[in-house]
C-alpha cells in the first residue's frame, strides 16, 4: 500500500519539491516528501496543501476557490499519505471534489472543495488592509527573540523551527504578551524558496500551507495562557479557506488573525491574507481543541 512507503529525504527548504505528488491512478495520489515536526507528526498545512493539489489535478481547467477540511488523526511524518479524490460533480461553472487522506488504511483528513473557472460577470470588492509597517522595517521572529529574549517569542522559534520554509515578521510583537478583550495577531509571512516555481497552482497550494500557520494560536491571545508555558493541549479540528484571488507566496504576505470565541474546550480563529499591495487574497477559519492544564480550570 502506498501509505506504508517511507517518504524520501527532503532538504527542508525547497517548497516546490515538497509540493510534488505522485499519481498512482487518475484519482489517487501520494506524496514522496514530507516536512516533519519535532514530534514526528505531519504539519496540518502540508496535508491541506497536498489535498488541494490532488483535487486540482482532477479538474485542471478550474481553480479551487473554497475548501473545508477536517483533521481526524495525527499524520505520521515518516510515511507517505495517499490522497483519494471523489469526483462528486462537474457542472457548467463549478466542480466539486471530496479528498480523503489515508495512512495505514485509516483516514487522517478529509476535505470538501469547490473549483471554479474564470468568470468576469460578477462584482468585486475587498476589505482594506490595515495601515501597518512594511516588512523591511521589521525584524524576523528569530531576530526579535534573540534581541529581546522574550519567552513567548523564543518558544515560538523552537516550536516553528521544523517548518523551515516559512519566514515570519511580527507586526505587533506585544500581542505575544499583552492580553486584550479582542486582540489581533498580525504578521508578515513568506516562503522564499517558492520563487523557484512559476506554477500558479503550487503557489495556491502553498497559500493553503501558510493559512494553517500560527492560526490556532490566536485563540490563546485573549487569555493569560501561552502555548509552551502552561502547555495547553491544542489540536486543529477543522480548517476552512476561501481563495479570492491568485497570488505568489515568495513575496511577503500580511496575515491578520483573531479569535471571536472559545468555549466547550474549543476555540475559533479566523484570518485574512493580503499581498504586499493590500489586495485580499484569502480568508481562513479554523476551530481547534483547546484544553488547559487541570490546575488552571476555573482560573
Amino acid at each position: 500500500m502506498a501509505e506504508m512507503i517511507p517518504v524520501q529525504p527532503w532538504d527542508g527548504t525547497d517548497a516546490g519539491r515538497l509540493m510534488q505528488l505522485d499519481e498512482m491512478s487518475p484519482d489517487s495520489f501520494t506524496n514522496p516528501f514530507s516536512g516533519v515536526r519535532t514530534d514526528r507528526h505531519l504539519y496540518g498545512g502540508q496535508v491541506l496543501a497536498h489535498a488541494l493539489l490532488a483535487a486540482s489535478r482532477t479538474a485542471p481547467d478550474r481553480a479551487i476557490h473554497s475548501l473545508h477540511g477536517y483533521f481526524l488523526r495525527a499524520g505520521d511524518g515518516q510515511h507517505r499519505v495517499s490522497f483519494d479524490v471523489e469526483r462528486t460533480r462537474d457542472g457548467r461553472s463549478f466542480s466539486t471534489r471530496r479528498v480523503v487522506a489515508r495512512q495505514r488504511g485509516e483516514a487522517i483528513f478529509h476535505m470538501e472543495c469547490s473549483l471554479h473557472g474564470p468568470d468576469r460577470r460578477g462584482l468585486e470588492h475587498h476589505i482594506a488592509m490595515p495601515d501597518i509597517p512594511p516588512p523591511e522595517d521589521l525584524p524576523t521572529l528569530q531576530e526579535y527573540a534573540q534581541a529581546t529574549g522574550e519567552p513567548n517569542a523564543v518558544r515560538a522559534c523552537i516550536r516553528l523551527g521544523p517548518i523551515s520554509l516559512v519566514e515570519i515578521k511580527l507586526v505587533n510583537p506585544e500581542s505575544l504578551t499583552r492580553r486584550e478583550p479582542h486582540p489581533r495577531r498580525r504578521i508578515w509571512v513568506r516562503i522564499p524558496s517558492a520563487a523557484s516555481t512559476a506554477d500558479p497552482l503550487i503557489h495556491t497550494a502553498l497559500l493553503a500551507y501558510l493559512s494553517d500557520f500560527w492560526l490556532a494560536g490566536a485563540t490563546l491571545a485573549t487569555h493569560d495562557v501561552s502555548y509552551g508555558l502552561t502547555d495547553p493541549h491544542m489540536a486543529s479540528l477543522d480548517h476552512a479557506l476561501w481563495i479570492h484571488r491568485p497570488g505568489r507566496v515568495d513575496d511577503w504576505l500580511f496575515y491578520e488573525m483573531d479569535s471571536p470565541s472559545a468555549c466547550n474546550s474549543t476555540g475559533l480563529a479566523r484570518g485574512l491574507i493580503y499581498n504586499r499591495d493590500g489586495v485580499l487574497l484569502a480568508s481562513s477559519a479554523q476551530e481547534a481543541l483547546l484544553r488547559v492544564a487541570p490546575e488552571l480550570d476555573g482560573a
